[in-house]
């Protein structure tokens, strides 16, 4: 909820520059750094790719709900530090291996055939629908896939190089925005469709 919050937020102060959108995702930022690691972790990736999307004249008041947020977060500083400072999960939690992607996504798709038969056809027919109509690539295609995809990149090189923290469950936070990265191609659906 507070990923979709602080998305929800963002992309309405871009498209609208109300204040009020600006306050929801400071709070939401807030909310997320609040609530676990790698939610603080896509909170600071959401906020900072979406920067050089900012108009010149809205980037004052964007930085400062940056520092804000971040003001707000400074007095779990210490327990983050500490809790970093013990590694991962190592004790029983194994590194990524190579079967971990395939292992992950029969989990997201809850083991089962027929949602894996079905995911996959949307996929499939949304990338054909892109190549049919051309990609025209905006700043959603690489948004969607950056906050997909980061959290797992960095948690996957944090539990193989320093210690194990990457767990299934973790990226239920990005999820969302694979989801829209790889569907995006149905905008050329028709309404009916």
């Amino acid at each position: 909820f507070t990923v979709a919050l602080l998305a929800d937020g963002l992309t309405r102060y871009l498209a609208f520059g109300r204040r009020g959108a600006l306050i929801v995702a400071g709070l939401a930022a807030v909310a997320c750094a609040y609530t676990h690691h790698f939610t603080l972790l896509l909170a600071a990736i959401m906020v900072i790719s979406t920067l050089g999307l900012v108009p010149r004249t809205w980037r004052r008041p964007y930085l400062l709900m940056g520092v804000a947020a971040a003001v707000a977060y400074l007095p779990n500083l210490p327990i983050f530090a500490k809790q970093l400072g013990h590694g991962g999960l190592g004790g029983w939690l194994s590194a990524p291996d190579a079967a971990w992607i395939p292992r992950y996504l029969a989990w997201i798709l809850h083991f089962s055939l027929p949602l894996m038969v079905c995911v996959g056809s949307v996929v499939l027919l949304a990338v054909l629908m892109t190549l049919r109509q051309g990609a025209r690539p905006g700043p959603a295609s690489w948004l969607f896939a950056l906050w997909a995809l980061a959290p797992w990149v960095i948690g996957h090189a944090y539990s193989v190089w320093r210690e194990p923290v990457l767990q299934y469950s973790v990226l239920l936070f990005s999820f969302p925005f694979l989801l829209g990265w790889l569907f995006m191609g149905l905008r050329h659906a028709s309404r009916p469709f």
